[in-house]
């Protein structure tokens, strides 16, 4: 791989190259260390959360100029995170393995870290599906969307990881009806793919899918996910589709994961871009699910919810044990 992250529980990943990994880590312990008389290069796998030694960040490699990330199989000194069944299932070591994976994870690690990340980011997840799609969902069918994700599992599969959260919650949903909602400007070709494939499809003044002269139907699913490594870069993908009546395909879009643009859109500090009451309607959402005292301990798993937010929402981010299976789910 070519990517890493410093911390098991950070979201953004970086490029694997010697003077930017130097001044992220100020060349500090435990990302340098010394083992027997070598000094080695630690950092963290942005998939599986596990240990990886870089390779060739100082050394010259035989085969390649790049260097790159090696899962070390086993626990690191200094990195506090190590699971054998996470490594195993990881896409940067199964990398033949092109459909992704039907087996789940336990109610632990990255499952509880995919939950929190889902419920204190939840606006930003969204806001990227609307982004993809072209279809600026309403809060009803972005929380149907959450109850179905927690319903399927969605978090405990091991094709869900830390750097595909938004795709993958989309894909885990079940396909929903869209009628009534709104198309983003610019999206002419999904509009018009509509308006060809379902001939009584009507739009309103504020583009929303609207009533026409008869009874239609339009739906939207996620289908075939799918990944594939080159030049061992991790690169996942997934079928969007809108459908009519009769489940046939009027529009397709394949959407391209892209990790990065979601770590920043965390990173990113500006308090008018956030959308808090449908945080909120999602923390009810949970709190229905697995309880209230499970809730608050995966936000504060993950560090609570963050400054953008109004105070009343991060009075969440409190003092709590470690969340376990006993979720209530």
């Amino acid at each position: 791989m070519h990517v890493y992250k410093l911390q098991a529980q950070t979201v953004d990943e970086k490029e694997i190259e010697r003077t930017a990994f130097e001044r992220d880590t100020r060349k500090l312990e435990p990302w340098y260390q010394v083992t027997g008389d070598k000094q080695r290069e630690y950092a963290v796998c942005p998939a599986c959360d596990n240990p990886i030694r870089l390779v060739g960040l100082y050394e010259e490699l035989p085969h390649t100029d790049r260097p790159y990330g090696r899962h070390t199989g086993k626990p690191v000194t200094g990195f506090d995170y190590f699971n054998a069944d996470n490594f195993e299932w990881c896409p940067y070591v199964r990398k033949n393995q092109s459909k992704g994976s039907s087996r789940k994870r336990g109610m632990e690690g990255i499952s509880l870290k995919i939950l929190g990340i889902v419920l204190t980011q939840f606006d930003r997840v969204i806001y990227i599906i609307r982004k993809e799609t072209g279809i600026w969902i309403s809060p009803k069918i972005a929380l149907t969307m959450l109850e179905n994700w927690i319903e399927a599992d969605g978090y405990r599969f091991h094709d869900a990881t830390l750097r595909n959260i938004p795709w993958m919650f989309a894909y885990r949903s079940k396909g929903l009806s869209i009628f009534g909602q709104k198309i983003s400007k610019g999206q002419d070709e999904l509009r018009q793919a509509i308006i060809d494939g379902i001939p009584h499809a009507r739009f309103d003044e504020k583009g929303r899918i609207a009533k026409g002269d008869q009874f239609y139907e339009v739906t939207w699913c996620f289908v075939d996910y799918r990944r594939k490594t080159e030049d061992d870069s991790l690169i996942e993908m997934v079928e969007f589709e809108v459908c009519d009546g009769d489940r046939n395909v009027v529009f397709a879009k394949t959407i391209t994961f892209d990790p990065r643009y979601f770590a920043n859109l965390i990173n990113y500090s500006n308090p008018d871009k956030r959308e808090p009451h449908l945080i909120a309607k999602a923390k009810e959402v949970y709190e229905r699910k697995f309880g209230t005292d499970f809730t608050r301990s995966i936000v504060n798993l993950v560090g609570g919810f963050d400054a953008t937010l109004p105070e009343s929402i991060r009075t969440e981010m409190m003092p709590g044990g470690s969340p376990s299976g006993s979720s209530g789910q």
